[in-house]
């Protein structure tokens, strides 16, 4: 810290697989971790999505899973869940600090 200002520190870590249970059937999974110092130069306040500042302290973490079928050589069907959760700046302004956002989907390739 040099003449009051504050340094961002911003850590972002992950791992994720994906597995084959059949020739034509995936699944996959990730695990996100995000994680952030308070660089505000006035006081933190508040919780959550009432945090004060998007530059104060906070974590956010995300999990998800996905499901993926190739009945046919140039088609997939998907369908998949991602759960976040996250605390402090992270979430600031926000209208929730954690959600499901599930989807399906059908690609064709040509």
């Amino acid at each position: 810290m040099t003449g009051g200002t504050k340094v961002k520190r911003f850590v972002i870590g992950g791992t994720g697989a994906r597995y084959s249970i059949l020739s034509n059937l995936d699944i996959a999974g990730a695990y996100y971790h995000f994680d952030q110092n308070d660089y505000n130069t006035s006081p933190c306040t508040g919780s959550g999505v009432n945090t004060s500042s998007s530059k104060c302290a906070g974590t956010k973490d995300i999990a998800s899973v996905m499901i993926e079928y190739h009945p046919l050589k140039r088609l997939d069907i998907y369908g998949g869940v991602q759960y976040s959760q996250g605390s402090g700046g992270l979430v600031s302004g926000y209208l929730q600090a954690n959600y499901v956002g599930p989807t399906i989907g059908m690609r064709l390739l040509f």
